[in-house]
């Protein structure tokens, strides 16, 4: 009923999506561009119309209160805990290593708001969980959700984020003018690790 429900609202909003979900049973999924809270009513809409009930997402633990917890879990909500001694990478890679079916979606934006990089947490997530990155293209443009193919990363960033760039190319966010390059602060600083490789923002 709940898919039913979501395809005839996608349907009437005049959104498809162009691919097929993978048969992995585990990966990091890169949601992009990210400029506005309509991304996730989408993302939801297309979670139950697919019905594709082992995606999730991460959200900070504190605003998993009542009645607010219930909608963040019904919807695929995962909260994080960015106050403890153990990073959200690590906690993040328990959760891979726990469960027999996770798909983390990632908005590696980490904002509504333009900035000039990608958060590299996604990155960190994948390579410590030894799972693939699945790109995920919202286009509002064009009303379409397109899956590209999972992909192992090599640990070159460059050439990995090339990969993406040339996926996620040509996408339009709801609000275009707020997109943020496909670019990571550390191909600037030519090195993975930093604050910005352990402590991705959540939310």
């Amino acid at each position: 009923m709940l898919g039913s429900v979501a395809r005839q609202i996608l349907r009437l909003l005049g959104w498809t999506w162009e691919g097929k979900f993978p048969t992995q049973s585990k990966g990091v999924m890169v949601v992009s561009p990210h400029t506005s809270n309509w991304d996730l009513i989408v993302a939801v809409l297309f979670k139950w119309a697919l019905d594709v009930r082992h995606v999730n997402y991460l959200a900070k633990h504190s605003v998993f209160w009542w009645p607010l917890s219930s909608i963040m879990r019904f919807t695929g909500g995962i909260p994080v805990f960015r106050h403890e001694h153990r990073n959200v990478v690590v906690q993040v890679t328990d959760m891979f290593a726990e469960r027999d079916r996770l798909w983390l979606a990632i908005a590696p934006a980490g904002t509504r708001r333009k900035t000039d990089y990608w958060k590299s947490g996604f990155y960190h997530m994948a390579q410590a969980a030894k799972v693939p990155i699945l790109p995920v293209q919202m286009d509002f443009g064009r009303k379409v959700l397109r899956f590209g193919e999972p992909y192992h990363v090599i640990g070159e960033v460059a050439q990995d984020m090339d990969h993406l760039r040339s996926f996620f190319g040509g996408a339009r966010g709801y609000r275009n003018e707020l997109t943020t390059p496909i670019r990571l602060s550390i191909e600037d600083e030519g090195s993975v690790e930093g604050k910005d490789a352990t402590m991705p923002q959540i939310g």
